[in-house]
């Protein structure tokens, strides 16, 4: 058992995914959560390391392209369907052009595209309306790739949760990314993964611990041994639970507190609460027929960029989102 009074001990606070409709498949029928490649229970591990090959079928390195040096990994993303990517909207406040990214997804090595890999430009980028950049409350958004992908054993789906997984501390959990190993150092070429343990939110609200700043609507996870976290290269990259010998994501990686030491034995990750229906993916293929308008709206260090066109959208979404 971890000591909650131990310095070491490592806590993440992560956003609770919630979404309204509960279901083995993608929504394209496509089955979600399952790991053709390796064994679907996994191994147990302590401590972060080097994943297997094809571990993380749904992971997705989101790439930015940069003048002369072309595409470089900026965040992590996770595939929820053939055409759908999650990640967090802090990812694309300064990078806001759909034109600028392409997701590549079945990566293990980011310079070493396999016969499986699949790369695909982003036709749209939306981000979640009530995103705040001070808090990364809601610190969400959808990229819509440019034409839909075909499944192999390196790339599927992940399963999307509903009101009804119960988190329990016995469940199997993981982060995966490219995320930096040492802060204000080059993140890692191969991708990472980490077993994490969910906490009770009396441990989480300690004193001395998160003091109370997490909300019934989230959690927290975090390693028995200290030494694991996620960093700044792993921004938009998921936190998936084992449940019924399916993986289903749960968490979407935020921001590190500035206050923190990255991947050290203290370091905490915040994850902003969010709330999603699963009408949020459907409601994707409309998106793309509506005009859009960038309004910049600029908040401390960061810039906020949301699109005037979907305004009385996601009004209608959170409020639907709201009975179910």
């Amino acid at each position: 058992m971890i000591n909650p009074s131990s310095p070491l001990a490592v806590i993440s606070l992560f956003s609770l995914a919630l979404f309204c409709v509960a279901s083995s498949f993608a929504k394209d029928g496509q089955e979600c959560g399952t790991r053709p490649a390796i064994s679907t229970s996994g191994s147990r591990i302590v401590g972060g390391h080097e994943s297997e090959e094809g571990a993380w079928p749904w992971q997705v390195s989101l790439q930015v392209y940069k003048h002369g040096g072309g595409f470089i990994h900026l965040c992590g993303g996770t595939l929820i369907n053939n055409r759908t990517v999650l990640t967090a909207a802090h990812c694309c406040t300064t990078k806001m052009f759909p034109e600028m990214w392409r997701a590549v997804i079945g990566l293990h090595h980011l310079f070493r595209h396999k016969t499986y890999t699949i790369r695909r430009r982003v036709q749209a980028i939306r981000i979640h309306y009530f995103f705040d950049t001070a808090t990364y409350k809601d610190d969400i958004a959808v990229f819509h790739l440019s034409k839909p992908i075909t499944f192999n054993s390196y790339v599927q789906p992940v399963c999307l949760p509903n009101f009804t997984l119960a988190l329990t501390s016995d469940m199997t959990c993981f982060i995966s990314g490219w995320g930096m190993k040492k802060e204000k150092t080059r993140g890692s070429f191969t991708l990472q993964e980490a077993q994490l343990r969910i906490f009770s939110l009396d441990i989480c609200n300690r004193y001395d611990w998160h003091a109370g700043s997490v909300p019934d609507t989230a959690f927290c996870a975090g390693s028995e041994t200290g030494g694991v976290d996620t960093c700044q290269g792993d921004s938009g990259g998921p936190l998936v639970c084992l449940s019924d010998s399916k993986y289903y994501i749960v968490g979407i990686t935020s921001y590190v507190s500035s206050l923190m030491v990255c991947c050290s034995g203290i370091a905490s990750l915040v994850h902003a609460q969010s709330v999603i229906c699963y009408d949020l993916i459907d409601s994707t293929q409309l998106l793309s027929l509506l005009p859009v308008s960038v309004v910049f709206v600029c908040s401390r260090f960061f810039t906020f960029v949301s699109y005037g066109a979907l305004l009385s959208w996601l009004q209608l979404l959170l409020n639907r989102s709201s009975s179910c």
